[in-house]
């Protein structure tokens, strides 16, 4: 079973393609196309963050710093190096928390 968010951004990735598809079709104006074009970057993003955070394959599992709980998402979460700055990361779900200490 796939996690709700991910259904939830799933679908906005859906509709805003075909809402992209529909934009080109009718040769809409450039700076509508652009605005599209970057919604539907960001949501491409978001998905593809979201995937890794929650089931990142083996090859990426190594790319990782850490796994943490997530209250908000309500499950473990990979954190990406790219994610940490100083001794405070930012979790896919937006929020920021401490960095664990390790040993």
């Amino acid at each position: 079973m796939l996690h709700p968010r991910f259904e939830a951004l799933y679908a906005d990735l859906v509709a805003a393609w075909r809402r992209h598809h529909d934009l080109r079709q009718e040769r809409a104006p450039l700076p509508e196309l652009a605005e599209s074009r970057r919604r539907l970057d960001r949501l491409r993003n978001d998905i593809w963050r979201l995937r890794l955070a929650l089931s990142p394959d083996p090859r990426e599992v190594r790319e990782m710093a850490f796994s943490a709980w997530c209250s908000t998402l309500d499950e473990t979460v990979w954190i990406r190096w790219s994610d940490i700055e100083g001794d405070r990361y930012r979790c896919v779900c937006g929020e920021t928390a401490a960095r664990p200490v390790t040993g």
